[in-house]
């Protein structure tokens, strides 16, 4: 092994942050991807990612509750992909069965995350659809990223 290699501790003549040959990315705080466990589903970021597997005619709902804030913003966020098929996706106002998001069919892959957010402008329930209703037999699974944030703005 030649010395330029191996630290000053050991006998050679590598260079570090202190005599043990440290790089200064030890120092600070490890990223979140570092703690990631084994088999799960994280990206870049740390942020983990749910997978379902959507029966053909079937559909998968989520239901947010807003409730009345008369300075708060509320927004609901989005980020999905499939692996290579298409699903309908939709968000609307319960309450007055108003679309929010109208139906759309997205062909997702897994190249291509769709994402997108919309603000949630009136109190009452929101429900956010991922419909595979419309497919006599195939299955699709869903990988997603969803959150509900309020702000004072």
């Amino acid at each position: 092994m030649d010395k330029a290699q191996l630290p000053k501790h050991w006998g050679g003549t590598r260079e570090g942050v202190d005599e043990f040959c440290s790089d200064s990315w030890l120092t600070g705080p490890l990223p979140p991807y570092y703690f990631r466990k084994s088999g799960s589903n994280y990206d870049e970021y740390g942020e983990e990612w749910f997978s379902v597997k959507i029966p053909a005619r079937e559909k998968l709902t989520f239901n947010y509750k807003v409730d009345e804030r008369k300075e708060a913003v509320t927004k609901l966020c989005w980020q999905f992909f499939t692996e290579g098929y298409d699903l309908e996706f939709s968000v609307y106002f319960e309450t007055g069965k108003k679309f929010v998001v109208d139906k759309i069919k997205l062909a997702a892959t897994e190249t291509k995350k769709e994402q997108g957010w919309v603000r949630l402008k009136e109190a009452g329930n929101y429900v956010l659809t991922f419909d595979n209703g419309y497919s006599r037999s195939r299955s699709k699974t869903l990988h997603y990223l969803l959150s509900l944030t309020t702000s004072e703005d």
